[in-house]
């Protein structure tokens, strides 16, 4: 008989070279894009964006040669930058070297106006995003070289007997010292930046004096407040600090000087004792001690009633005789806080509404925010409980509502400045939040170079030099800001002409005034926001806002403005034709007792990733396996795979190869719900005769957070009909899970699946595996983890229950490779009835640990051990350990 196992580990190993998740890109099926090449990079955008390509187009020649000179070394392969649809309205930007040197641009950065304090969100992208891929493409290498020239950019070693080989060492670099050298050279260009912005100053300062930043917890990626902001954030000051000393083009030089270790990618010391000539641990205590020193003032709010903590940011909002806003611990649901202004009592309640400024509609409360709105839309705008959104906000950032006018940012028009809308007239492209007050005139401030000037509607106010504030109430006359502090942020009033700062904290992030002796301020500390009622607070009269000092990159370089005619030589973008090479990938591993392994897989993807084909070849002890996966999601997602399988010692009903067509996708989607179908047809490669046709429709809700090991709240049905040889098959699977208390979860789980005939000789019947990959190549089969081999049966029922529970014992090193993050313990049991020649029962209880390790400071790998016991195996009790996650 053939050994089932050892072929269901030949197809996990191709599976996961010919996996490749398509991005966020090719979510919006009917985008029209257009592609414009040239020999050092290619820009791909929707005719929508011809302005914003060509600005790139006329800057990128110029931002090329000032960072060649800094980084020290120029591109090996084309650069591509998307541009991505309209119909995508993410807060974000992202840079990868895999599958190729590329980076995309989304459009929705206008809702985080007042987060990144720039004037111009589409060169702060440019410039974070492209540092990104001058840090990660950098090869000083000739082994590195060389890998490239004929793999291209792979992401893991290739290993050369025992040692490895890598194509892109930098890719092991600490995240703090990637983000934190992007966030340093995005505040060079006098574009501002998250170095300009005092609540950051506030955060790292908070943390500092809590003795919360030092060389080990910045070089892991922990999982302790602020998460991965911190990167950002404390590395961005860290940089600046070593730029201080040794100047923009000294630190950006590290990366390329790092690149030549091609075999051992973490010797962060060498390269800081080559570059700066002192260790990187010495170097961090420095940058510490230097951040007490010079911030020794910094003043942290302490007094009031705290009124709530969260772990994301808290926005308030003013509505009637209330403030609202919502906390979270990013492990369970929100707490939606009421906040009563005549009576000062504070309501809490669990909600379902996304994280943003609350606002109420016919009676009805809904938060700003972004999310899919269905399966080929994901768009900013006004979120209810259920995350289905206000069609009238759809592709706007609500700014404010009073008395029936409403401040919004028009998204699609938003990619480089925010576009102000009141209503419906456009009032102008503006540099920070806006807010009405009862009158319906709207308050904002614009940025011009350095200068920074308040507006009320079209008329200016005030003027100041900064990069940050915003208005955050209006009460007659007064208008209150926040903006920054020589040591932070700060609240101020603009009154009368004159400047006035409430209370001397340097942690204030924004504000709501009850009356002239009560205000609700948020703050920024080493461990979260808080929501704080401050009562008889001092205001002091100041003449002048705190002294902006800016940075300046060496080159003086000053991206070119208001390009006008967009003279872009393009041509429509074709999925098919824009197909390119990513990557080779060899794989070799020699068992003693069995043999070698050989395998090759190479990629191939266009930059909008709407389509990928990935070939595969693999060779062991018994058996050559070949063939190709295409996957296409431009408009109905399609996948067709083809493996042709050579056994050594055939047996008599084998096929010889392996075929797969599937087309799939969601009905109805948003952020908390999925309706879904799937219809797939394959042939069978163990039972020539075997040509099963199954359709699915599946239903899953789940609300997930950030932080919790599982989902909050989950459930999932799934209903399967098969056809194979004329007989058919029926099923149900269905999923339920529920947190329970301190990161505690319970499960249950139920099947029933039944094939109007059962032989197992002609494998007719339904299959119970012992493979997750066996599971997925055919959803009416059935996964028990304790199972010894396949076997057929007519009818299966199960039932199961489980429970687990999340515990964070964490200890982080700071040389050693391996750190542990957290641990879950959890436990089953799964009964399944099944039916064959005659009636059992198979019972299966598993009990485990899974451990959050961390590899290397940054790569979460989990090592899971588990004690399994079923009742029906012919090795009955077993212990299995794993790695990494499931495939």
């Amino acid at each position: 008989m053939k050994n089932n196992f050892l072929k269901s580990v030949k197809y996990f190993l191709i599976g996961c070279l010919a996996s490749h998740h398509l991005y966020g890109l090719s979510i919006s099926s009917d985008d029209d894009y257009m592609v414009l090449k040239s020999d050092k990079y290619s820009i791909t955008f929707t005719k929508q964006y011809e302005k914003e390509a060509s600005f790139i187009k006329e800057n990128l020649d110029d931002f090329f040669k000032v960072n060649d000179n800094s980084f020290t070394y120029s591109f090996d392969e084309p650069l591509r930058i998307v541009l991505v649809s309209n119909n995508i309205q993410v807060a974000n930007a992202f840079s990868t070297q895999i599958p190729y040197n590329m980076t995309a641009f989304y459009n929705g950065g206008s809702s985080m106006v007042d987060y990144f304090g720039t004037t111009s969100w589409l060169e702060t992208i440019l410039t974070h995003e492209l540092i990104h891929n001058y840090q990660l493409n950098a090869k000083k290498s000739e082994i590195s070289k060389t890998l490239h020239k004929y793999l291209g950019n792979n992401f893991m070693p290739v290993w050369a007997s025992l040692v490895p080989l890598w194509t892109l060492p930098n890719l092991m670099l600490p995240t703090g010292l990637l983000e934190g050298n992007a966030v340093l050279n995005e505040s060079i260009y006098e574009n501002g930046g998250r170095l300009y912005n005092g609540r950051f100053k506030a955060l790292t300062n908070s943390l500092a004096f809590a003795n919360k930043i030092t060389p080990n917890s910045f070089i892991n990626d922990t999982l302790e407040f602020p998460y991965t902001e911190g990167k950002y954030i404390i590395g961005g000051y860290y940089m600046s600090y070593l730029a201080s000393i040794y100047g923009v083009d000294k630190v950006n030089s590290f990366f390329y000087n790092h690149s030549i270790h091609s075999i051992n990618p973490f010797l962060l010391n060498e390269t800081f004792y080559e570059t700066f000539g002192v260790s990187y641990q010495k170097s961090f205590i420095n940058f510490v001690q230097n951040l007490r020193k010079t911030n020794q003032p910094f003043a942290s709010l302490e007094e009031g009633r705290l009124l709530a903590t969260s772990n994301s940011e808290i926005y308030l909002s003013k509505i009637d005789n209330e403030i609202l806003f919502l906390s979270n611990d990013l492990k369970t649901r929100a707490i939606l806080n009421r906040y009563d202004s005549l009576t000062t009592k504070l309501t809490q309640e669990e909600t379902t509404l996304k994280n943003g400024t609350l606002f109420t509609i016919d009676g009805k409360l809904y938060s700003s925010s972004e999310g899919f709105i269905s399966s080929t839309l994901y768009k900013q705008g006004l979120f209810d409980k259920d995350a289905n959104i206000l069609p009238s906000s759809s592709g706007k950032a609500i700014q404010d509502i009073k008395n029936n006018k409403v401040a919004s940012f028009e998204i699609s028009e938003s990619f480089d400045k925010p576009a102000l809308y009141l209503d419906d007239k456009f009032i102008d492209f503006v540099a920070s939040s806006a807010i009405l007050d009862n009158h319906g005139a709207v308050y904002y401030f614009k940025q011009d170079g350095i200068q920074r000037t308040l507006y009320k509607d079209r008329t200016p106010l005030f003027s100041f030099d900064g990069y940050v504030s915003k208005v955050v109430d209006i009460i007659d006359e007064a208008i209150y800001f926040t903006s920054n502090t020589t040591y932070g942020s700060g609240l101020y009033k603009y009154e009368n002409g004159n400047f006035f700062q409430i209370t001397k904290s340097d942690n204030i992030i924004s504000a709501k005034i009850i009356d002239q002796n009560k205000i609700i301020v948020t703050t920024i500390n080493s461990d979260g926001y808080k929501a704080i009622e401050l009562k008889d607070f001092r205001t002091y009269p100041i003449k002048d806002l705190p002294q902006t000092i800016t940075m300046k990159n060496p080159a003086h370089f000053e991206f070119k403005k208001n390009i006008k005619d967009a003279n872009l030589t393009s041509s429509k973008y074709n999925e098919l034709e824009e197909l390119q090479f990513s990557m080779l990938y060899p794989y070799y591993i020699s068992d003693s007792t069995k043999g070698n392994t050989y395998s090759l897989s190479a990629l191939f993807i266009d930059p909008v990733m709407f389509n990928m084909v990935s070939i595969n070849v693999l060779k062991d002890y018994d058996s050559t396996v070949a063939g190709a996966t295409y996957v296409n999601e431009r408009y109905i997602p399609f996948e067709l795979s083809y493996y042709n399988i050579k056994q050594d010692d055939p047996l008599p009903n084998d096929r010889g190869y392996f075929a797969k067509a599937k087309i799939y996708g969601p009905l109805f989607k948003n952020d908390l719900q999925v309706l879904s179908t799937e219809l797939s047809h394959y042939k069978d490669d163990d039972y020539k005769q075997k040509e099963p046709t199954t359709v699915s429709l599946k239903y899953a809700y789940s609300e997930d957070y950030k932080l919790g090991s599982k989902p909050y709240f989950n459930y999932d049905a799934i209903v399967i009909g098969r056809n194979d040889r004329g007989e058919t098959a029926q099923g149900f699977k269905g999923n339920f899970n529920h947190y329970l208390f301190g990161d505690t979860y319970f499960d249950l789980n139920g099947k029933i699946l039944k094939d109007g005939t059962w032989n197992p000789y002609e494998q007719k019947g339904i299959k119970l595996v012992d493979t997750i990959f066996e599971e997925q190549k055919d959803l009416t089969n059935v996964f028990l983890e304790g199972l010894d081999y396949n076997m057929f049966v007519k009818k299966v029922n199960s039932s199961g229950v489980g429970l687990s529970s999340t515990f964070y014992f964490n200890k982080y090193f700071p040389v050693f490779p391996v750190s542990f993050r957290k641990e879950r313990i959890f436990g089953s049991y799964n009964s399944y009835n099944i039916e064959t020649s005659k009636k059992r029962t198979i019972n299966e209880k598993i009990v485990g640990v899974e451990l959050d390790l961390l590899f290397f400071h940054k790569l979460s790998l989990p090592l899971t051990i588990k004690y399994i016991q079923n009742d029906y195996a012919v090795n009955d009790k077993k212990v299995l350990i794993q790695i990494g996650g499931e495939f």
